[in-house]
């Protein structure tokens, strides 16, 4: 009787610390899934933001490319618009200002056609004939010096326009690389703002593979513990000192309960299994 009443003390000890201890991986196990669930959104979260940072990236070099491009486009722009500058200077070098006492050529060609008109139709002087002639010739000289310089004023003129239009189009240019400078500055500062983010979302999954040793650790403890428990338990229940209407409440019916939640499929507890083994062992 003294050896029954000290097993049962034993079992019932055994019994408090498989409790204690089924509790507690129990705890564990809550925390180690929650940690998982925990990394498994990290890590949804962390491709996302690979996902974007990688977007980003691509779209800024897109646009570097094309700030390249229209920096090298530009660059061409200046220095033709540089050589058209110096050729314009030498073209105005060369243009005469106009001498407004000496009439419009409008006026110099009236006075030629009326001295024409004169010579073909009055019966002239050799001298005064030989004057006109002498005058028509300055004139027509003249004339043809206007035509030469309105030609020059011409050329100027159109050659000033092109420079204009190239000014127009290299100014364009340049604004099309502020513009596109901005968008890549911007791009650059959401991309440092994903980066800062990255590496805080990895330092924190490092955190939480800490986390999951410690824990993983914890419950292979209180395993190797639950198990020595269980096999000092099946020793105990196995001893000559309980009939079997005794153990049945003990093992048997928690054997059953257990048997009844494995065929559903669901979760055994170490208790459970604890019960499942006595009752093995009893039947030995």
């Amino acid at each position: 009787m003294e050896e029954k009443a000290e097993v049962q003390q034993q079992l019932e000890q055994l019994k408090k610390e498989i409790h204690l201890l089924s509790v507690s991986l129990k705890q564990l196990s809550e925390q180690k899934e929650s940690k998982y669930k925990e990394k498994d959104n990290l890590n949804q979260e962390l491709n996302n933001y690979i996902k974007t940072a990688k977007e980003l990236r691509d779209k800024k070099k897109e646009i570097d490319t094309k700030i390249r491009e229209l920096k090298g486009k530009r660059q061409v722009f200046n220095k033709g618009l540089s050589e058209m500058w110096g050729k314009f200077r030498e073209i105005k070098a060369n243009v005469v200002p106009k001498d407004k006492s000496k009439g419009s050529p409008s006026l110099i060609q009236k006075q030629i056609e009326k001295i024409e008109f004169t010579i073909q139709t009055e019966a002239l002087s050799f001298e005064r004939e030989k004057k006109m002639m002498h005058q028509l010739k300055d004139l027509k000289a003249q004339l043809n010096e206007m035509k030469l310089e309105d030609a020059k004023f011409k050329e100027l003129r159109d050659f000033k326009e092109d420079v204009k239009e190239k000014k127009v189009e290299a100014d364009d240019i340049h604004i099309e690389i502020q513009k596109l400078a901005t968008e890549s500055t911007d791009i650059f500062k959401k991309l440092t703002e994903k980066s800062e983010l990255i590496a805080k979302a990895k330092e924190t999954r490092e955190k939480i593979n800490v986390d999951l040793q410690g824990l993983k650790a914890q419950i292979s403890e209180i395993d190797d513990r639950l198990e020595k428990f269980l096999q000092q338990w099946g020793a105990l229940t196995s001893l000559p000192v309980f009939t079997e209407q005794e153990m049945i409440p003990a093992v048997q019916k928690k054997a059953e309960q257990a048997m009844e939640k494995l065929k559903a499929k669901g979760k055994l507890t170490k208790e459970d299994i604890l019960a499942m083994q006595g009752q093995n062992m009893k039947r030995k």
